[in-house]
């Protein structure tokens, strides 16, 4: 992977609010990931904005390129949905049209969960790209 090259393809073709406990919290002693959590490289930023029932997850996604070098600042926003289970978080989260020319994008993966991180490999669809895979982190802010 390039340097800079993150989530969003740079935005081209184209995650949210500090640790949160909700009243449907996790089942099986797995860790609540409701709250916000972010990936950032370079000047891109993914913002997930989580909600934990059970083991099922749902929520809304926010990426931004401050400085895309073709569209200058961007932002998208997307839908995410997944399970954690066994100290695993499986997603998908998707952006029905990114920046470039009628574009969407799907990223999915499986995140290992530790103590305020999700980590792991992240393979991203995009229809107007070739897919790729890279690792990311996302963070509680």
């Amino acid at each position: 992977m390039k340097a800079g090259r993150t989530w969003l393809g740079i935005a081209l073709c184209a995650g949210l609010g500090a640790c949160g406990g909700g009243s449907g919290g996790p089942s099986g002693g797995t860790q609540d990931l409701t709250g916000t959590w972010v990936y950032a490289e370079g000047s891109t930023t993914v913002r997930w904005q989580l909600v934990q029932t059970g083991n099922a997850v749902s929520g809304a996604s926010l990426a931004t390129d401050a400085n895309n070098p073709s569209y200058g600042a961007t932002g998208i926003q997307g839908q995410l949905s997944g399970t954690v289970m066994n100290g695993s978080f499986t997603y998908t989260d998707t952006y029905a049209t990114t920046k470039a020319a009628n574009c969407s994008e799907t990223n999915s993966g499986t995140l290992t969960v530790g103590s305020g991180t999700l980590r792991g490999q992240n393979t991203r669809q995009n229809s107007c790209n070739p897919p790729d895979t890279f690792l990311l982190t996302f963070r509680r802010p």
